[in-house]
């Protein structure tokens, strides 16, 4: 699947602005950033016999200060929609813009590989190479 080139054609046609344009690009390209730590502990991309995977991502993003450059608010979306993107429900207490990533991201698929080979990498994040350490729904818009 291309799931990035297919979350930018969906951002294009709901009209968001460049920030949210660039907020779902992050999403997508980091959703399954948890299958590397889940990986290298337990040899297995299976959630249901090591961890889940997005709550593992969303980790590795905090622990990895990976979104470091940007603001906080950017940061608790992002973190929140990798958390969530592959959960069964989202939880009601989240916040409405929270709500609105996770159901976007969870309405084009899945694929990490595709989102790197389709588009290029918002500017605003820094690049790493220890992302691996040992690790401690219908759309209605």
């Amino acid at each position: 699947m291309h799931v990035c080139k297919n979350m930018v054609q969906i951002a294009q046609g709901l009209s968001l602005k460049e920030d949210q344009k660039l907020i779902v690009e992050t999403v997508t390209l980091f959703h399954d950033i948890g299958r590397f730590p889940q990986y290298a502990k337990y040899k297995t991309f299976r959630d249901n016999i090591s961890v889940n995977h997005g709550v593992l991502g969303a980790e590795t993003l905090i622990e990895k200060n990976i979104l470091e450059k940007l603001a906080g608010e950017e940061q608790e979306i992002i973190i929140q929609a990798v958390k969530f993107h592959n959960a069964f429900s989202i939880p009601k207490k989240e916040k409405e813009d929270i709500i609105f990533f996770i159901k976007l991201r969870g309405h084009a698929g899945s694929g990490l590989v595709s989102c790197i080979r389709v588009t290029r990498m918002p500017r605003f994040l820094p690049l790493t190479n220890s992302l691996v350490s040992e690790p401690t729904s219908t759309l209605s818009i």
